[in-house]
């Protein structure tokens, strides 16, 4: 070859530009300088090449040098064989298909706990470039599959704007109540036919259902990956090796003050989010040093949001921190210590129609769990009726119905309780809740629900049934009315209101209060 004036790193570089390579030249055969005779090429190259252009373009960069060369072209992987699978060969076999080994060494050194690679270099059965060559391959089959596999994903996806999103969904939503009132008119009807033919719709509505409020949704992953760049610009500012704003410099420590206390270096903030029934929770956990409780009363004296002969419980201290220009930190920095932020965050929440709940302890770290209505779904949920009014209590929080009469419960120190299967159970009468009049019925249901494990009941005239629930924005004249988060029509045109449950609960809890310090 070098007779003829070719130069082979010529050929390598034009056989690797015919598409995405990998070289890997062999020089184990390079002589000493005083044994080496310049007009013989001692090296030889593995190129591991994909390419569209076929094995003819390839034997044409070696037109005028086939004759002086041993070239060798062997397909080792096809685009149209690709299954979605991105495991290729095992080392082993690759070295066999290579002639690099044979049956009885891989069969020797298989069943060893080392490398087969290592076993192979040490017992002189190979060289090292040789295992390098097959790795090499290794790799650049997986990388070239899993660009198929991500090239297939975007040819399968579709880009819709979401106002189109949103009005299959509200079309989808008078479906649902389309749906309802077939049913109704079924069961009305006694037509055993129409009411076989209405179930199928139910299913195919509910399947319908569920799939558009999917494809309407999206990966909260997309909202979490914009903390990244805070928390590596805010890691640097404050000298801390992890930190979310309040997270982030109130509670991790600074990694020496960690050691000290038996912790990580590194502190570790945790972001998560769920359904739970019509509501998305939203949680931030942190393992830094948590709040001081004593440093948070002292603060709230001192600004005379409390008294200093009361004492205040745990839920009631955290509540200061979201008081306007509430702070205990001891220096301003650009991030704390101005008392502007957690307050913002409580009004933006509320205006939202959710709620904010904050638990820490000492030295452990703090939990703050936001708590959104969603605003735009379709849920399972439970009719009740109270008086000539219709309600929808979300069934995801539902455990129980039961039934009751007057003698069944029973009233201590101003609490509503009803026992069931032994235990004193909490409930809620909707009726003086929400101070509808009327004519008690003999006999009532009480509807269990769970919230934050917690077990509270609802007190209602008669439970009617589940119904799925197309969730409307309540108007402007009711956005800010405690206790409802929605609106849905019923199959008669008539609207039942959407009770947010936790907020009932909440607003029970104080109403008790009140009673209880004016000894009521």
């Amino acid at each position: 070859m070098f007779m003829h004036g070719t130069n082979p790193v010529l050929l390598v570089r034009e056989v690797a530009g015919l598409g995405r390579s990998k070289v890997v030249a062999h020089t184990d055969d390079i002589p000493f300088l005083d044994e080496y005779d310049t007009g013989m090429c001692y090296m030889f190259w593995d190129i591991i090449l994909t390419t569209d252009k076929g094995q003819d373009a390839i034997k044409d960069v070696f037109v005028f040098t086939e004759d002086d060369c041993d070239l060798k072209i062997t397909v080792i992987d096809e685009s149209d064989s690709f299954s979605g699978d991105l495991q290729y060969k095992k080392l082993g076999e690759i070295l066999l298909e290579r002639g690099d080994i044979d049956q009885e060494d891989l069969d020797t050194v298989i069943g060893s706990r080392r490398l087969i690679g290592e076993i192979l270099v040490d017992s002189g059965l190979i060289n090292s470039t040789q295992i390098e060559s097959a790795l090499a391959e290794q790799e650049h089959i997986r990388q070239e599959r899993q660009g198929r596999q991500r090239q297939e994903e975007t040819i399968s996806t579709i880009k819709v704007p979401a106002d189109k999103l949103d009005i299959l969904v509200n079309l989808v939503g008078e479906l649902v109540t389309v749906q309802a009132r077939l049913m109704q008119m079924a069961v009305k009807r006694i037509d055993y036919e129409m009411l076989s033919l209405a179930e199928v719709v139910k299913r195919l509505t509910s399947d319908l259902r569920d799939n558009t409020m999917s494809i309407r949704m999206l990966p909260i992953g997309s909202i979490f990956n914009k903390f990244r760049r805070l928390v590596r610009d805010l890691s640097g500012e404050l000298k801390k090796e992890t930190l979310i704003r309040n997270s982030i410099d109130h509670g991790i420590e600074t990694p020496d003050v960690r050691v000290a206390n038996g912790k990580p270096r590194k502190g570790t903030i945790h972001l998560s989010a769920a359904h739970s029934g019509s509501s998305v929770l939203i949680n931030i956990r942190d393992d830094g040093k948590g709040l001081d409780k004593e440093a948070i009363r002292l603060k709230g004296i001192e600004r005379g949001l409390i008294s200093a002969s009361t004492e205040p419980s745990d839920n009631e201290l955290f509540s200061l921190i979201f008081a306007a220009g509430f702070s205990t930190a001891k220096e301003v920095t650009s991030v704390s210590g101005r008392g502007v932020g957690m307050d913002v965050v409580k009004r933006t929440i509320e205006s939202l129609r959710g709620s904010i709940e904050l638990k820490s302890e000492l030295r452990s770290g703090t939990s703050i769990t936001i708590k959104l209505p969603l605003t735009l779904a379709i849920i399972d949920g439970l009719l009740v009726k109270v008086g000539a009014e219709k309600y929808v209590l979300p069934l995801a929080s539902v455990i129980e119905c039961i039934a009751i009469n007057t003698q069944q419960i029973n009233r201590s120190n101003g609490n509503e309780l009803i026992l069931v299967r032994g235990e004193m159970v909490p409930y809620i009468s909707l009726r003086r809740q929400l101070y509808i009049e009327g004519e008690l019925p003999d006999l009532q249901q009480i509807v269990i629900t769970e919230v934050n494990g917690v077990r509270v009941g609802f007190l209602v005239d008669n439970v009617v049934g589940e119904y799925q629930t197309v969730i409307k924005k309540l108007g402007t004249i009711y956005k800010n009315a405690i206790g409802m988060s929605g609106a849905t029509i019923l199959v008669d045109g008539s609207v039942a209101i959407i009770l947010d449950i936790p907020r009932l609960i909440d607003l029970a809890k104080q109403e008790q209060a009140l009673n209880i310090s004016q000894g009521g």
